[in-house]
């Protein structure tokens, strides 16, 4: 190949590269508006929501201890939010949970407790979603209106 067939498709090159470069980026309407909420915004929310729920559980007076049943529950089964732990796994979370609430929250209905959380865990590995500890802390104090 000659220096001016080199030349053209060297050029060529450019070009498709500059198509390819400039089709990935996205046009920009000069009267569009901005969105109202950036993933930042998103994000800070989602920590603020999270930090005034551990904070709840935490100044709760069984707060601190039912943080610690449950991650020695999570060291012991697996954790809440690991989806392999399966059924049956699920179902002994929610049997120890319903034990340590039992333990400290007399004078409660705990009848239906094993199976709302069971069910809940059920959903969190469908959905993919995070929860820990202080979220296990948080649904038990919830359901037994102690939040």
């Amino acid at each position: 190949m000659n220096s001016i067939g080199r030349l053209w498709l060297l050029g060529l090159m450019l070009a498709l590269l500059y198509c390819g470069f400039a089709a990935g980026q996205e046009e920009v309407e000069e009267d569009e508006e901005p969105d109202d909420f950036s993933q930042d915004d998103v994000a800070e929310d989602y920590l603020e929501e999270d930090t005034d729920m551990d904070s709840a559980v935490r100044q709760h007076p069984l707060g601190e201890d039912c943080i610690k049943v449950a991650e020695a529950l999570e060291r012991e089964v697996g954790l809440f939010d690991n989806r392999a732990i399966g059924e049956a796994g699920r179902s002994q979370i929610a049997d120890k949970m319903k034990e340590h609430s039992e333990s400290v929250m007399t004078g409660k209905d705990h009848s239906k407790f094993h199976e709302a959380f069971k069910s809940h865990l059920g959903d969190l590995h469908t959905s993919g979603g995070l929860f820990g500890a202080v979220d296990a802390c948080h649904y038990l104090f919830k359901h037994h209106n102690e939040l």
